[in-house]
């Protein structure tokens, strides 16, 4: 999906019950035909706007929701971070098979092992940052793969396939063919994994969400409007996961 990050911005916002400040991170989107507000956390929101339409139009649209936004600003969940998600979550869906995730601290060097029915992750000692890393490098490794034989089973194009950090989006596609996953994805069960790879396949054939667009992606992703709707409902609590 053809997108690009703009202006990110603070932004106050008056609401019945006062003012509220919020970050707001603005995505042009050449598929959206309409102005989007989606809450990524608490106090923070990701604003979509069609591509042609003016930053000034979606602010103006942003205010006039300023009540919605401050409503479901207070029930976003808090951010977790990775480690102390797997701790509570000591579970992951890989290749198929359900895997029991164990963190270690390693001496040296990080590194992560993998065998049938666990995933080890060894992060470095002294280094805040060597989980996410390592976690990350785990996941871009996970949904590469996957994308790439779900793309090849499927016989549908693409030009490179990266995993970002997306804050409030499964995946896009960019004009040029390249398929952009976001890291947590690895964090779902392993149907929303497939169904997001296939979703964002079919816009290779309809890049906007038409009813050729849904009846094509049924074609090879049964029942995919109950996924998505499903996907919607854990997607919070899963965008709260933050690498550090």
């Amino acid at each position: 999906m053809p997108s690009s990050r703009d202006n990110d911005f603070i932004a106050e916002l008056r609401t019945k019950c006062g003012t509220v400040r919020v970050n707001v991170a603005v995505v042009n989107s050449a598929r959206a035909r309409n102005f989007g507000v989606r809450i990524a956390g608490k106090g923070s929101i990701r604003l979509t706007k069609p591509t042609y339409a003016s930053l000034k139009s979606a602010t103006e649209f942003m205010h006039s929701i300023a009540d919605w936004i401050a409503e479901h600003l207070e029930d976003a969940p808090e951010k977790t971070g990775l480690r102390a998600y797997l701790e509570k979550n000591p579970t992951l869906e890989i290749d198929g098979a359900e895997k029991r995730v164990w963190l270690e601290t390693s001496r040296t060097d990080s590194f992560f092992v993998e065998d049938e029915k666990s995933v080890v992750f060894s992060a470095a000692q002294n280094d805040g940052d060597a989980l996410g890393t390592l976690f990350r490098k785990f996941a871009v490794s996970k949904i590469s793969a996957l994308a790439e034989r779900t793309a090849q089973t499927l016989d549908i194009p693409y030009s490179a396939i990266s995993v970002r950090d997306q804050s409030g989006r499964w995946a896009s596609r960019s004009s040029s063919g390249t398929l952009s996953f976001n890291w947590r994805m690895v964090l779902l069960p392993q149907k929303y994994q497939n169904y997001i790879i296939r979703h964002e396949l079919a816009h290779v054939r309809f890049m906007d969400h038409s009813v050729s667009f849904w009846l094509w992606l049924n074609s090879f992703c049964p029942h995919a409007k109950r996924l998505d709707r499903e996907l919607s409902k854990i997607s919070r609590e899963i965008f709260a996961v933050s690498l550090k």
